[in-house]
């Protein structure tokens, strides 16, 4: 009987724990992901290819570091430094702020110029939305879809109303990683997506080291590859400081 009675047991707990990550709410899906990283001060080396059908490839180095403040109002900062053959590049600098609105400066490599960029592109390859997903998402309209496996994994799908357009993201209910994202228009037509590959560990942070950008429309895709992950002090580190000549 005690067997039988522990067998049972065994078998509820297991019940349990696959029907626990169903109890949590879409919103609690988006933000812990958005939120994995909290406090992790890190730095990431990247080569980003981009190909169009028409030209040749054109890869650029970029080294996005990310700091979060200790200032109440603000979330994290993100400092994106572009290279390309050993030339450096403009840089772009990201405040994002706890109410979820940010701010973005770029500073040009020739003249020094820091000037402050109004909208949310970074540049015409790359936006924030492939570095980061930003705390504002939390604000729309959010709902579960369904249940589906990418690379192996069981995720979450989950919508995010973004005005006339939406994006679904395939998150995991473990470690709450984004394991593929897609964008689509008001006309709700698939015009972007975004698939990973290649997950590794490094100081017990999960993360992809292959990133793939198909944009459809203008048939541009863009392949990013990490080539180092270093988790960083990055308190006083001036890169992270707006300073106009």
């Amino acid at each position: 009987m005690r067997n039988y009675m522990k067998s049972i047991l065994i078998f509820l707990i297991l019940q349990l724990g696959i029907c626990f990550p169903s109890d949590i709410s879409a919103v609690d899906i988006l933000e812990k992901s958005i939120r994995r990283l909290d406090g992790i001060d890190h730095s990431i080396s990247v080569d980003v290819t981009t190909s169009k059908k028409s030209d040749d490839p054109k890869t650029k180095e970029l080294k996005i570091s990310t700091h979060w403040s200790e200032d109440e109002n603000k979330y994290k900062m993100i400092h994106l430094e572009e290279g390309s053959n050993g030339s450096k590049g403009r840089e772009l600098l990201i405040y994002e702020y706890n109410d979820g609105s940010m701010r973005t400066w770029v500073k040009y490599p020739k003249s020094g110029k820091v000037k402050e960029i109004k909208d949310k592109k970074l540049s015409k390859k790359i936006d924030i939305s492939d570095i980061t997903i930003p705390l504002n998402l939390l604000n729309k309209k959010i709902k579960f879809l369904k249940n589906e496996t990418i690379n192996d994994i069981p995720c979450k799908v989950l919508e995010v109303k973004d005005g006339d357009e939406a994006i679904k993201l395939w998150i995991d209910a473990v470690d709450f990683i984004i394991h593929r994202k897609e964008h689509y228009n008001k006309k709700s037509k698939l015009y972007k997506k975004i698939e990973y590959s290649n997950m590794v560990t490094q100081n017990e942070i999960k993360f992809y080291k292959n990133a793939k950008t198909v944009h459809l429309k203008d048939k541009v895709t863009t392949e990013l590859v990490v080539n180092e992950f270093e988790i960083r002090d990055l308190k006083d580190n001036k890169i992270f400081r707006v300073t106009k000549k």
